[in-house]
């Protein structure tokens, strides 16, 4: 990147990015993440436990606690698997 970004910007240290809500997007996500997990549950999802994730996720609804990192990762993961029909091993 040096040549295109500055280099003051690149060499900076204090570099920073911005905090979300998982709680907020859990909010007003909710029905696609249970589309999302409820076509997962008939299709073969491979090594990702479904029902796992669906008790963490109830658990994390009821507690209104923040969502772990792997949630999304997982439900990404999903998601990618139904929308272009990749079979998870």
């Amino acid at each position: 990147m040096r040549g295109i970004v500055p280099d003051p910007i690149l060499d900076r240290r204090e570099k920073l990015g911005f905090a979300i809500s998982s709680k907020e997007i859990l909010q007003f996500s909710s029905s696609w993440i249970d589309e999302i997990l409820l076509s997962a549950k008939e299709r073969d999802s491979g090594p990702i436990e479904v029902e796992a994730i669906q008790r963490a996720l109830d658990a994390t609804k009821q507690s209104g606690g923040e969502v772990p990192s792997q949630f999304w990762g997982a439900i990404t993961m999903l998601r990618w698997s139904e929308m272009f029909d990749i079979e998870l091993q």
